[in-house]
């Protein structure tokens, strides 16, 4: 049986919002979001912006411990960039990392949805 909470706002809406963030990463920093059940989903989308080269990194566990499967985008300096990823697991959760020069702006943000 699934949460009747995101099932509620599932049958509303069709999306979840799962996580944003604008807190600037380091040189070579790394930041991972928390861990969320999608499986009442079927993909992942969002946008990434920053000032800097790195990865970008969708990754999926089937017990939210192990991450196993994984999607990546290389991801070019000030170049917008919209992402959508098919959910292939119970859990997922969002990397980026970051390259060679400290970011002086960066922008993530992420949602679940049924479409």
């Amino acid at each position: 049986m699934g949460n009747p909470v995101i099932s509620e706002k599932v049958s509303r809406n069709f999306f979840k919002l799962l996580e944003t963030t604008s807190t600037n990463l380091g040189i070579s920093e790394t930041y991972t979001s928390s861990v969320y059940s999608v499986e009442e989903f079927t993909y992942i989308k969002g946008t990434c912006k920053a000032d800097q080269d790195g990865e970008l990194i969708v990754e999926f566990s089937h017990d939210g411990t192990n991450f196993n499967g994984e999607v990546s985008h290389e991801y070019d300096a000030n170049d917008p960039l919209s992402f959508e990823v098919p959910i292939c697991a119970k859990y997922m959760r969002c990397r980026f990392v970051n390259g060679s020069v400290a970011q002086g702006s960066f922008d993530l943000g992420f949602y679940a949805t049924l479409r």
